[in-house]
């Protein structure tokens, strides 16, 4: 009889996904094919843009992808079919402006909880366009996204001028609250990059129904030599595409039930157990102190393990009960005797052919705490031999780690015993 988890473990990662607050959150949805990106958010509802214009691109929509170079055909969604582009200058004043997003939650953001927040971004570096002698001429500003969240539309205001024929920023502000920055090395090297996965979360003070996306705003952090600030207009652009955009509502605590064999030992990931994007970066902490992400199960009880995350803990709590006449999956003899006379002259474990065996490891100890025999494959077994040399008589302990496939969420086990060598 193979292990039973129960119905309300099969139903936690539907449970925990619950409602993404970002509608449209991987711009998919569309009124209709825009003529060209920049006329993407118009027809991408319920996102909204105030006096800038952030791109959206469809892979599906004429004319969307060119050999500009943040325009390129190269860069891909991460999912589906759209993604949005968010553009921003240096200008020779030494301001910043970036362009930026906004879109109204389902609900509004409840004071106190937890919520958890996720994007996926990918930075196309720094376009020197303006002057050919400013080629290598480099910054460094603090490029970043910013995430904010207001009760009312979080609308991000630029006033910029016409001087000399350019646009030169003269004020750029939001007047709502920044909740996130993301400015990874990962990200922002003024390199082109792949997507990477931006998430956090955040204590919500109650009542926010909108959410903006936005770039760096303000002053640059350094400006090299070869930068004259007697100039106007812009002498780089910067560019990150979003896909992805999620917000969730993290639950207070979590609860399973399982039902398995535990004279086999049953080895849980808790990462396993919960498989959802909120807790993959969690830090884990036992009851009793340890941080092992996986554990080894022989007692029937309650098991609590708090998830850490940067602004929350959430503790999850894993009730196990003792399922009876359990059959083991494989079997290992007690003894044998590698005197190659062709009789017992390996040991390693006997499979139940009606199981498909997963993940596989078996490590057989001498009384000096040695490894003398590890084999990820389930069909190796062991000649008694240890470093060319045959071992001697005695007890030596064995332990088998392995999963298998027909059970539930692809569980782990272990198991462990005695063998003797004879001669």
């Amino acid at each position: 009889m193979k292990s039973l988890v129960f119905l309300c473990l099969l139903l936690l990662p539907l449970f925990l996904q619950g409602q993404n607050l970002i509608p449209n959150g991987s711009f998919e949805t569309i009124t209709g094919c825009p003529s060209s990106p920049d006329k993407g958010v118009l027809h991408t509802r319920p996102w909204y843009i105030t006096n800038e214009t952030p791109d959206v691109f469809y892979k599906t929509c004429p004319n969307h992808f060119s050999d500009h170079p943040f325009w390129h055909q190269k860069y891909q969604p991460f999912e589906g079919n759209a993604f949005l582009g968010l553009g921003g200058i240096l200008a020779f004043n030494g301001m910043i402006a970036s362009e930026g997003v906004g879109v109204k939650l389902l609900e509004p953001l409840e004071a106190g909880r937890a919520y958890f927040f996720q994007m996926q971004i990918r930075n196309k570096g720094l376009d020197h366009f303006d002057l050919t002698q400013l080629r290598n001429c480099d910054t460094s500003p603090r490029k970043q996204i910013g995430i904010y969240f207001s009760e009312d539309s979080a609308q991000v205001i630029v006033r910029r001028e016409l001087v000399n024929g350019a646009y030169l920023t003269v004020e750029a502000y939001s007047p709502n609250r920044l909740v996130m920055a993301d400015s990874s090395r990962d990200i922002f090297l003024g390199q082109v990059r792949d997507w990477h996965t931006y998430s956090n979360c955040f204590i919500a003070e109650g009542g926010e129904q909108h959410m903006g996306l936005v770039g760096t705003l303000g002053q640059h952090n350094a400006l090299l030599p070869c930068v004259n600030l007697d100039s106007v207009g812009a002498f780089h652009w910067f560019y990150h595409d979003i896909d992805a955009v999620q917000l969730l509502e993290i639950p207070e605590e979590l609860t399973i039930d399982t039902l398995t064999c535990l004279n086999r030992g049953w080895q849980a990931s808790v990462k396993d157990l919960v498989p959802f994007p909120i807790f993959e970066e969690a830090n884990i902490r036992w009851e009793d102190g340890k941080t092992d992400e996986r554990r080894i199960f022989w007692e029937a009880g309650t098991y609590t393990v708090y998830l850490e995350l940067p602004c929350v803990t959430v503790p999850f709590h894993i009730r196990i009960r003792k399922q009876e006449d359990c059959n083991s999956y494989l079997h290992m003899a007690t003894a044998f005797s590698p005197n190659e006379d062709g009789i017992n002259d390996r040991i390693g474990p006997v499979l139940s052919s009606s199981w498909e065996i997963g993940d596989f490891e078996i490590q057989i100890i001498d009384r000096w705490g040695r490894t003398v025999f590890t084999s990820s494959d389930p069909s190796e077994s062991w000649n008694g031999r240890y470093l060319g040399r045959m071992s001697p008589e005695g007890t030596y302990h064995w332990q088998i780690f392995y999963s298998v496939r027909n059970e539930p969420l692809n569980q782990r086990f272990f198991e462990r015993g005695w063998l003797t060598l004879f001669r």
